[in-house]
């Protein structure tokens, strides 16, 4: 019973890091599979795609970005009636469709972290002033606007997902 109890005391605190190691791990593959995924069906509907970040929910999104407006020609029948009736009826649908009041299309694929916070999101021209949810433009030739996404565990590991404008992720174990 003492050979026993002497190898549990030994071995459970490596295997409780090396859970806690395979949480990080999950949620960097998480972040990663995502930006895939929304680089995927950017070039494949050719139409613009968001990967949304939610630093408080710990969740990680891919959506349809809204259809980007292009200067509309009124055909000459149409009256300034029908086409404001026909404009509020086309934003009424966005917004139903839209998550959280967001005027983007349909969500595509979401996935909450397990255990692993988004400690930080860092995109390249990003806007700061929101510091809860952040968005990363995958267009429809597979660009990406650049980002770096770190993340957390309660016990003070973390990993960093750094991705390229051409997509291409690379990821580094531990705080920088």
């Amino acid at each position: 019973m003492a050979i026993i109890g002497v190898v549990t005391m030994v071995t459970v605190p490596s295997f409780v890091r090396s859970i806690r190691g395979n949480r990080l791990r999950a949620a960097a593959r998480n972040v990663v599979m995502a930006g895939r995924y929304a680089r995927s069906m950017a070039l494949l509907e050719q139409r613009d795609m968001l990967l949304g970040l939610d630093l408080e929910a710990g969740k990680v999104t891919v959506t349809e970005a809204a259809v980007r407006s292009s200067p509309a020609v009124a055909e000459p029948a149409e009256t300034e009636e029908a086409k404001n009736a026909r404009d509020e009826a086309e934003e009424a649908e966005e917004t139903a469709a839209a998550p959280a009041g967001r005027k983007d299309g349909r969500t595509l694929l979401t996935r909450v972290l397990d255990a692993v916070t988004i400690a930080e999101v860092d995109v390249e021209g990003g806007d700061e002033d929101e510091e809860a949810r952040r968005a990363v433009l995958y267009m429809e030739n597979g660009r990406c606007t650049p980002y770096v996404v770190r993340l957390a565990d309660e016990h003070g590991g973390g990993i960093t997902v750094e991705v390229d404008g051409f997509g291409t992720p690379t990821t580094r174990v531990g705080d920088d």
